[in-house]
This record gives C-alpha cells, sequence and structure tokens, in this order.
C-alpha cells in the first residue's frame, strides 16, 4: 500500500478491530483500503495508523455518539490529553486544488472524439493545458483554461477533423474558446489515463478562505460541534499529496498566494477547534551520507495559544509507523494500479558479499517467487538480480561456484518482501579437476 506495507496495516486492523464495535465501521475502512482512488486509500491509511498509535498510549472509543448532535467524529479519548479530546481525521490531496477533474474530463471528451475519427490515435495525445492571469476586484488569480462544463464545439470538432488523421508524433495543434485552451501532442507511445495532461500552474490557494484546504477544515468543524464544553475539538490533518501541507510554510515575496500555515491560522482565528495538528512525510538528508530517511513532519495550531498537555500526544506521535513514500509520490503510485495485492511486488534490493571462497548474494523473495509462478518472464526476473548485464547465477558458475547453502531472512513488518540468501562455494562438480 501507498504509505504503510501491507503487513502494517493488517497488523493495525487486527489490533483495533475489537474497538471496531459496529461492523459498519470495519466495512468502511476495509472498503476504502481496497479502493483504487488515491484520496480513499491514502485517508483510510492514515485514519487507522492514528486510532492504532492513539490506542498505544491511550483510552479510544471509535466513532463516539454526542449526547446533543447527530453527527459522530472520528474518536474520543479520555486522557490523550489534558483534559478529553473528541478527534476528527481527514486527508488531503491537491486533487481539487490542482484542476485535475477539469484537465482529465477535457482531455477524455477530445480523446474520445479523436477515436471516432481514426481508431486508436487519441490514445497517443498529451495535453498541454495553458493558464491565465491577472488582477480581478483588486484580487491576483491565475486559472487553468478548462472549464468543468467543457464540451466540443463544431470550430473544435472541424479543426480535429482536418487534423487527426494526417497527424504524427510530435506533431501539435492548439484548441481554444472561451471554455479551453490546449495544446495537443502526438506521443511515439500511448498515453496512459490520468497522466495525459499537463499544466503549469502548481496548485496554489490565492485566498485564504476560498480553498478547499480551508472548506475542509469547516466541514471537520461542523462535525465536532456537538462535542461538550469541557472537552477539546481537535482536527488531525493528514498529506494525502498535498502541496499546501507538505510545504506548510511556504511563502510568497508578493504575498500573491497563502500558505497552508496562514489558511490554517486564519481558520483557527475563527473557529471554536482548539487544536489542528498537520501530518505530512517529509524526506531527510544527511550530511554525513547520501542516504534519505522519511519521517513525519507534524506541526501543532493551538487555538489562542491554549496551553494544551502533549506529553502523551508526543508519545503517541512516536509511534505512529514510518512513511514509505511522500504525499504526492503515494498518491501518485496508488493512481497507477501499484498496490494491488498481486500485482508485481516492491522488491527489496540484492545484497552481495564475496569472501575468498564463498560468495553470498540475498534477493527478493517475492522476485522469486513471481517468477515461478510464471507472473513474471526470465528477462523481468535476471533484471531484477543481475548487476549490470551480467547474471551472477550464470557468472559464478562459471567461474566454477555452486550453490551450497539456501537460508531465509525476515525483513520485517514494514516491507512487503523478504530475502532468500543464497551461499556459493568452489566446487570440483563445476570446475575442471587440477
Amino acid at each position: 500500500m501507498p504509505i504503510f506495507s501491507r503487513r502494517r496495516l493488517q497488523a493495525m486492523l487486527d489490533d483495533i478491530r475489537p474497538l471496531l464495535a459496529e461492523k459498519k465501521k470495519e466495512n468502511d475502512l476495509l472498503a476504502r483500503l481496497r479502493n483504487k482512488k488515491p484520496e480513499q486509500v491514502l485517508g483510510a491509511e492514515m485514519e487507522l495508523a492514528l486510532l492504532w498509535a492513539i490506542k498505544q498510549v491511550s483510552d479510544i472509543e471509535i466513532e463516539p455518539s454526542l449526547p446533543n448532535s447527530s453527527r459522530i467524529p472520528e474518536a474520543f479519548s479520555e486522557n490523550l490529553f489534558d483534559i478529553p479530546a473528541y478527534i476528527e481525521i481527514t486527508t488531503l490531496s491537491d486533487g481539487d486544488l490542482s484542476g485535475e477533474k477539469e484537465m482529465q474530463r477535457a482531455a477524455q471528451k477530445i480523446t474520445s472524439f479523436s477515436n471516432s475519427i481514426k481508431k486508436g490515435r487519441g490514445s497517443f495525445l498529451y495535453y498541454r493545458f495553458q493558464e491565465r492571469s491577472g488582477w480581478e476586484e483588486g484580487k491576483y488569480f491565475r486559472q487553468r483554461c478548462v472549464t468543468s462544463d467543457f464540451e466540443l464545439d463544431d470550430i473544435i470538432k472541424e479543426k480535429l477533423q482536418a487534423w487527426i488523421p494526417t497527424c504524427r508524433t510530435s506533431d501539435y495543434i492548439r484548441l481554444h474558446n472561451n471554455d479551453i485552451d490546449v495544446v495537443l501532442e502526438v506521443k511515439l507511445h500511448k498515453q496512459k489515463e490520468g497522466f495525459n495532461y499537463w499544466c503549469s500552474l502548481p496548485p496554489l490557494a490565492y485566498d485564504l478562505t476560498d480553498n478547499p484546504l480551508y472548506k475542509r477544515l469547516l466541514e471537520k468543524e461542523k462535525q465536532l460541534s456537538g462535542a461538550p464544553d469541557n472537552s477539546y475539538k481537535v482536527i488531525f490533518l493528514t498529506d494525502g499529496g498535498s502541496r499546501l501541507l507538505r510545504k506548510l510554510t511556504e511563502t510568497d515575496p508578493q504575498n500573491l498566494y497563502k500558505s497552508g500555515q496562514a489558511i490554517i491560522s486564519n481558520f483557527m482565528g475563527n473557529s471554536k477547534v482548539d487544536m489542528v495538528m498537520v501530518f505530512s512525510p517529509k524526506r531527510e538528508s544527511s550530511y554525513h551520507t547520501t542516504l534519505s530517511s522519511l519521517n513525519w513532519q507534524v506541526s501543532c495550531f493551538l487555538k489562542d495559544n491554549k496551553n494544551i498537555l502533549l506529553d502523551k500526544a508526543n508519545e503517541f506521535l512516536s509511534l505512529i509507523p514510518a512513511p514509505r513514500f511522500e504525499g504526492y509520490q503515494a498518491r501518485s503510485i496508488q493512481k497507477q494500479g501499484a498496490f494491488a495485492p498481486l500485482a508485481n511486488g516492491w522488491y527489496l534490493g540484492n545484497h552481495i558479499t564475496s569472501g575468498r571462497n564463498v560468495l553470498t548474494m540475498k534477493i527478493s523473495a517475492r522476485a522469486l517467487q513471481e517468477y515461478l509462478a510464471g507472473t513474471i518472464n526470465q528477462e523481468q526476473f535476471e533484471r531484477h538480480i543481475s548487476s549490470g548485464d551480467k547474471n551472477l547465477f550464470q557468472l559464478w558458475l562459471l567461474q566454477g561456484h555452486t550453490i551450497s547453502d539456501i537460508t531465509f531472512e525476515k525483513a520485517g513488518i514494514d516491507e512487503d518482501d523478504d530475502l532468500v540468501v543464497f551461499q556459493f562455494n568452489k566446487d570440483p562438480a563445476a570446475t575442471n579437476l587440477k
């Protein structure tokens, strides 16, 4: 799965299952974890991980009822903080802010019409949507040139009917009217739907309240509106591919766009929520090594600088399993369908050591089983286990080494693969007699 391994997710599910008193909640989590849509999967993973981590350090009630409200928060904890707290959990992506839906919808319509002119031609089209910017009523704006209700008009159809039958690789055409301005280019290879469009405009917010982040916080505030006065209202906000959360403090010298920090601070100044805690996977590099690690970047926003005791909460934060990808990476890979249980596995890398007479190679157990099962072919398997263009099993056999021992090495709960360890020794069976 994108953020956590399947092994880790199953272990967390098994641990909190007794708290899911109603089968409905368990089924909801499982359905979202199995969903193909990134927003559903990433949201469910983060909800599960946070509920599980709370359970390790504190009491927790999942989906508690509120005495004077029909709204049901995600969780209630008596002692995670210094007073009882009702908690809402939500995950944000760039899906709404990036214009993704509008661009994909327009691309689908043009692709379909192009295929009706010449079978299969639309599958080779790549779309570069244009943008426009300026000032309107004293406010700066940048917009992608595509509307949510775009339809092909007669002029666009005529242009495509003239261009599609004769266009070749690298040819391009620009289509524009009041609803769209896009450049189509013919690519050498078929383009995957959902990845066949682009716009230079990044997912930025130009207003403190008119943006998906602020609107999501308002929705979660409503869910907490029935919480009693002698409790905290808390929102856990997680990064499922959101630039506003990944670059939380990103500033603009000209103050044309707003940072995630500014939007959340503005919300806190106008709401009854006591705390918003932001979780975003962050890659950290060391000056002493080329290796980098992923950890949780956690930012806390408090109402009116309240003195909320975070001792136990900090312990809970330390227990959240480390992420495997940054939010935008997880969302992109999930969109590609790369995490299905029987899709090609996420293989561990090879490890090779050599001594005077003994050679050792560790290879992916998943890759080996998939090769034996016939789900990957010999070329794919060799590509994974080889060093450059060399098949090491073949190379070492030609050098007179044969397999002398095979063992198994578990990689742990946070990997969805293990290692098979082969030991090779010099063997007269594979060498000339001396």
